[in-house]
């Protein structure tokens, strides 16, 4: 029996005892654990059910576009986004299941799940691009669709915030996607911090973060007592300062101590994302012209800090102990903090 098979099997208790076998939606519990607060359930997953709901933040960004070209004003959204749009959980009944390890592999296993993430992957593609023609000087369709370039510095920062909001959102996506084992729902997923400056998300997050979270390593986990304004840089240029020290160690591993730098440096995956890097701003300079690359920096900045915000609050003065050996702890559950989030969030 595996571990998860134990786990379950401990925190469970015999359904019989509860007097339980259905939930209201017809669900069949198995049992239920922590203290009878969690409902253990069996279930396949539904379209309607389990899935739709993750196209909440497709329409949310849907219904964005629609309030701001009704008002012309991106303040307005910003307070759906922040205000309105959690109100909407005081109405939705709180989910106290979890799933049997047999029916969580079914969930794992449907590609189904897939859809909602790229089809937001998708729209907020297409919402970067139309950022970037309305700043543009040098694409100016005659239509009313682009006709809203904000004016004056206030207004432009406050039309990046609210957009900017989807470039976050859409690297939980890309988190998902990063986490699949196929490779092109790995690089597809990645798509969304290429856009940012972030291409090193790929490679930083699975070979570092998750070896050295909760650890004074990790520069994505913020020290108890540290603000966001510190953590931010420490997070934003520590991570590819981690990704090329760890290459220059497997290359030397590899190579030898002696390796020349040009060895290490053509090798060196950080190198190649320095490259897709330049390669995406020459791209949006010689396509869109000066000043939406200027609008594009603003457009990373605001994607960064969404990013890190989530890391700061993720792992916040959490850390591991260490053994006798100087050896940390096995990365467990309370190494994160954990809530349930909206499916508008992807259920981060």
């Amino acid at each position: 029996m595996s571990k998860i098979d134990d786990g379950f099997a401990q925190e469970m208790s015999d359904v019989k005892h509860a007097g339980l076998n259905k939930t209201q939606d017809g669900v069949t519990i198995e049992g239920v654990g922590f203290g009878g607060k969690v409902l253990i359930v069996s279930k396949e997953p539904e379209f309607i059910r389990d899935i739709f709901p993750y196209f909440q933040a497709s329409f949310t960004l849907i219904a964005s576009y629609i309030v701001f070209f009704k008002t012309g004003s991106s303040l307005i959204i910003i307070w759906v986004i922040y205000w309105i749009n959690p109100l909407t959980g005081l109405f939705i009944p709180p989910d106290n299941t979890n799933l049997t390890p047999k029916a969580e592999k079914a969930f794992l296993n449907d590609k189904r799940f897939w859809i909602p993430l790229h089809v937001f992957n998708f729209l907020e593609t297409l919402t970067w691009i139309w950022q970037l023609i309305v700043f543009s000087d040098v694409i100016r369709p005659n239509h009313w669709f682009f006709d809203c370039r904000p004016t004056g510095a206030l207004n432009i920062y406050v039309f990046s915030l609210t957009w900017g909001l989807y470039t976050g959102l859409n690297a939980i996506q890309g988190h998902e996607m990063v986490h699949r084992k196929e490779w092109f729902n790995k690089y597809i997923g990645n798509w969304a911090y290429v856009k940012f400056l972030y291409s090193h998300f790929l490679d930083e997050h699975i070979q570092g973060h998750h070896k050295t979270v909760a650890t004074p390593l990790d520069p994505c986990t913020a020290k108890k007592g540290e603000t966001i304004y510190t953590f931010l840089p420490k997070s934003v240029i520590g991570q590819p300062m981690d990704l090329w020290n760890r290459e220059c160690k497997r290359i030397r591993k590899e190579r030898g101590d002696d390796v020349p730098f040009e060895i290490i440096l053509f090798n060196n995956k950080m190198t190649l994302h320095a490259i897709i890097t330049i390669t995406l701003l020459c791209t949006v300079y010689m396509i869109f012209g000066w000043n939406s690359l200027k609008y594009h920096f603003l457009y990373s900045f605001q994607g960064m800090f969404y990013l890190e915000l989530i890391n700061y609050i993720e792992h916040y003065g959490l850390q591991r102990k260490k053994d006798e050996n100087g050896i940390y702890e096995s990365i467990n559950k309370m190494h994160s903090w954990n809530s349930i989030s909206s499916p508008t969030l992807f259920r981060l």
